[in-house]
């Protein structure tokens, strides 16, 4: 459900969202070009109390080094200060995703950003499994096979966009 082509696999949320930013470097991101990609989003999706960053681990690693300027070094990143309230980026929650990119190289989608509601799975049936006890027979063993179906969508490509690197 994250990167999948939409051919024999969900569309992935990565592979529906549109551009909202292309990094200058092919190698970094810079904070003017986060907000770039927060303000790309409409309005009204980025005022969604779903709205937020996506975002693989060492990609979050790289967002707590930066900072609002050379005078003010308050970090774009800020760790909660109440119990049970999220840390955010720029004031929106984020969620880690260890299967979005985290190479900082030429064409990689980074940060996807937007209403992540509007991202939707469908689970047509549920799971099936069959047990399978004749064709295991001769070696004493019993195979299970599960089958299920599911599909992902974006069901509006304005509500989610990505940044990626030059």
């Amino acid at each position: 459900f994250t990167t999948g082509d939409d051919s024999g696999k969900p569309n992935g949320v990565v592979t529906a969202s549109t551009l909202g930013k292309t990094a200058a470097s092919t190698t970094a991101f810079t904070r003017l070009e986060i907000i770039d990609l927060v303000h790309s989003v409409d309005p009204g999706y980025r005022r969604s109390r779903s709205a937020g960053f996506m975002m693989h681990d060492k990609v979050l690693a790289e967002v707590k080094k930066l900072s609002l300027g050379s005078g003010d070094a308050s970090p774009l990143w800020q760790q909660s200060m109440r119990d049970g309230a999220p840390d955010t980026i720029d004031g929106f929650r984020y969620f880690l995703n260890q299967d979005m990119d985290s190479a900082m190289t030429t064409g990689k989608k980074l940060f996807l950003f937007g209403d992540f509601n509007k991202y939707v799975i469908r689970q047509v049936l549920g799971l099936t499994i069959r047990r399978l006890e004749e064709r295991f027979a001769d070696s004493y063993q019993v195979g299970f096979i599960g089958f299920a179906r599911y599909d992902g969508e974006l069901m509006n490509t304005a509500a989610v966009k990505h940044l990626k690197l030059a």
